[in-house]
């Protein structure tokens, strides 16, 4: 299939995607010659990376769903299952260090639907075998950073470890679109513009829920910190001023 075809059915179906004409040309010169059984997966794909609000509905309700049941079906644990598939979620639609989105690596050689299981499945295996989380990770390095303010440094010598244990206490116990959301963030260093993007929604409604997905975070951890430490409310305000005041925790996107 030829720019000029991809490009009127992009058009057709999905107006408002944003995709630039040196991403649809350098797409189309890399289509096979069997891709057209698929043309609509592939047109689905390309207004995706568009970030056209009505294809990234489809795609989350039809691509990502059925991705999703299919780790159910395969045993998944299921914080597994929602790790690897809001990580697979951002590579596919936005991309990774330095790396374009993963959906233009998509050519129309079988069902757009196998292409993303593949992908949420493969991430679904290494998070199994490394038994690691990122956004647990991140949430830990707020609690280990030095920091160059004499009161914010004694807090962390102080009160580091509780801090770190109730972070992630709290995060497990965070409603899932509040994990999302903070994963975008703070593991990925995903703009809240971008987060828009991918949620499908408009920036004030991405930022809105960001700033209540922080504050639903710290509300857990405090509530932790003083059940295990009996410390007045100034005292815990300090110590959460760890993540507060952080460039990190106010501006996602701001850290590379």
């Amino acid at each position: 299939m030829d720019v000029a075809a991809l490009t009127s059915l992009l058009r057709e179906r999905y107006p408002a995607h944003r995709l630039d004409d040196a991403t649809l040309t350098g797409f189309a010169a890399q289509l096979p010659a069997d891709a057209a059984p698929f043309v609509d997966d592939v047109v689905l794909a390309l207004a995706c990376v568009g970030h056209d609000p009505q294809a990234l509905r489809e795609f989350e309700q039809t691509i990502v769903a059925s991705a999703a049941q299919h780790l159910r079906d395969r045993r998944f644990a299921l914080d597994i299952v929602e790790d690897s598939v809001q990580a697979s979620r951002i590579a596919l639609l936005v991309g990774e260090t330095a790396r374009p989105p993963s959906l233009l690596q998509y050519r129309g050689r079988g069902p757009l639907r196998a292409f993303v299981r593949t992908v949420c499945t493969r991430r679904a295996m290494t998070l199994s075998s490394a038994g690691k989380r990122g956004s647990l990770a991140a949430l830990q390095a707020f609690a280990d950073a030095p920091q160059t303010d004499i009161e914010l440094e004694y807090m962390r010598t102080q009160y580091g470890t509780k801090l770190s244990g109730a972070m992630k206490t709290a995060w497990t116990r965070l409603q899932k679109h509040d994990r999302f959301i903070l994963g975008l963030a703070l593991e990925k260093g995903v703009s809240t513009d971008e987060i828009a993007r991918i949620c499908g929604i408009h920036r004030a409604s991405a930022t809105r829920r960001l700033a209540s997905a922080r504050a639903a975070l710290l509300a857990l951890a405090r509530e932790t910190l003083q059940t295990e430490l009996a410390i007045g409310g100034a005292t815990l305000d300090s110590i959460l001023r760890l993540f507060t005041t952080s460039v990190q925790w106010e501006e996602p996107g701001a850290v590379s």
